[in-house]
């Protein structure tokens, strides 16, 4: 049996091989020189490290922002005695109860 020359597509087939081969050793290539040609570090020089992404609950306060206003702190105050005022009416309700 002769032997028949290969298909057109396997012709096709191996050249795209071939050339994605061809491909990958330029970029390889380019790569280490990109990485040799970086600026030179010198002793104790650290690479700057990138900005850091801030996360989704990660807010910034406002520049001229105090934590809380002096007019919040009254009524802040105020809800704190209501809230200790009740605490200790129902612990009253809870004795009377209780006995």
């Amino acid at each position: 049996m002769p032997l028949r020359p290969p298909s057109r597509a396997k012709e096709e087939m191996a050249a795209a091989a071939k050339a994605a081969q061809d491909e990958v050793r330029s970029k390889s290539k380019t790569k280490k020189t990109v990485e040799l040609a970086g600026p030179v570090k010198k002793d104790g020089q650290k690479a700057a490290e990138p900005p850091t992404m801030g996360g989704i609950f990660d807010v910034p306060a406002p520049v001229g922002a105090k934590a809380t206003p002096p007019g919040d702190s009254d009524e802040e105050a105020e809800i704190l005695a209501e809230i200790k005022q009740d605490e200790e009416t129902e612990e009253e309700d809870a004795a009377v109860v209780a006995s």
